[in-house]
C-alpha cells in the first residue's frame, strides 16, 4: 500500500463535498430530526447519541465552509420569506432551509451533555 499523492488527496476530499451536498440537497438534517431522533428510543441509546453527536461535531469542526455556506443560504432565505411576508405573497416552495434545519437538530438535544462527557465544571467563588 503506498502513501497518496497530493492530487489523490484532492480527490478524496472532492468526493466528499460532493457527498456532503448530496447529502444536504436531500434534507439530511429534517430527516434526522424526524425520523431518528423523533423515536422514542433514541435517547434510550447511548450508541446512538454518541454517534450522532460525533457525525454533527464533525460536520461543524470539519467542514467550517461548509457551515457558512449554509449559514449565508439560511441569511438569504430568511430575507425572502421576510419579503414575501412583508409583501403579503405566499413564499417560494423552493427554500432549502438547511441551516435551520441543522440549528432544530442541535437544538433537539443531541449534543451531548457534561454528565456524558464527564468534562469538570469549577464551581464559581463569589468573595
Amino acid at each position: 500500500m503506498s502513501i497518496p499523492t497530493p492530487a489523490e488527496y484532492g480527490e478524496y476530499l472532492e468526493t466528499d463535498e460532493q457527498l456532503v451536498d448530496l447529502a444536504l440537497d436531500n434534507n439530511v438534517f429534517l430527516y434526522l430530526s424526524q425520523a431518528v431522533i423523533a423515536t422514542d428510543t433514541f435517547h434510550t441509546e447511548e450508541f446512538y447519541v454518541r454517534r450522532l453527536h460525533t457525525l454533527v461535531t464533525d460536520f461543524l469542526v470539519l467542514m467550517p465552509l461548509k457551515v457558512k455556506e449554509l449559514r449565508s443560504h439560511g441569511d438569504e432565505e430568511a430575507r425572502i420569506l421576510a419579503l414575501a411576508a412583508a409583501e403579503g405573497v405566499e413564499p417560494p416552495t423552493d427554500i432549502r432551509r438547511g441551516f435551520e434545519h441543522l440549528m432544530t437538530l442541535v437544538r433537539l438535544g443531541i449534543l451531548l451533555d457534561c454528565s456524558y462527557n464527564q468534562v469538570f465544571v469549577p464551581k464559581t467563588i463569589f468573595w
